[in-house]
Formats: C-alpha cells, structure tokens, sequence
C-alpha cells in the first residue's frame, strides 16, 4: 500500500477478535460543490457514497490486513470525516477484491 496515504483502523471480524490494520480511507467530499460535483457523479463505475459511509482499501493478508471479509459481519471503527471521533461502522459491500488487495464500503 502507498504508506503515506494509510491510517490505522480497528477491525472486529465476526469471531471478536479486534486488532488495528492500516487501511487507505476514501471518505465523501463534505463540500461536493467545490470539486465539481463531489462524488454524486458514477463516472468510476461505483454508486455514489452511502450517507454516513467510507470506502476503503486493505491488503488481502493474514498478517498486514484480512485474508476474508463477510459482507455484514465485519465491523471498522474509524472517523467518518476528518478530525471526527470514530465510529463503529459495519461493511455492507466488497467493490472489488484481487490477490493483494480489498476495496470496501462501510456505514454506520
């Protein structure tokens, strides 16, 4: 992963186990009339982001990330905007997956 991009995150698979991973978060533009549009627009191939939710990449490995995500199941507690408290947020989607690598969504 890009390390100057990650932050830690706390993840709770569904067996209780929580343990902090590095995770590269994509979080929805607060002020989407100042870029253009924000992320409303579907011109990446992804619905727009959820209300109260992230997106976010970690590796697909034991050690460094998760090697099974159950859609539902797995909690992240992260800040959903910058500079916020986290929260508890549950994963509803996998939006993409390869050998190195999960794309996730998450809502609270």
């Amino acid at each position: 992963m890009v390390s100057g991009f990650q932050e830690k995150i706390t993840v709770t698979p569904p067996n209780g186990c929580a343990r902090e991973i590095s995770a590269i978060v994509e979080r929805e533009d607060p002020n989407p009339q100042m870029m253009g549009g924000g992320f409303t627009d579907t011109t990446d191939g992804i619905r727009p982001f959820p209300a109260n939710g992230v997106r976010f990449h970690i590796s697909n490995d034991h050690e460094k990330g998760l090697t099974t995500v159950k859609e539902g199941y797995l909690k992240v507690s992260l800040p959903i905007r910058v500079g916020e408290s986290p929260s508890e947020l549950t994963v509803t989607q996998i939006l993409s997956q390869d050998c190195g690598m999960f794309f996730l969504e998450a809502v609270k």
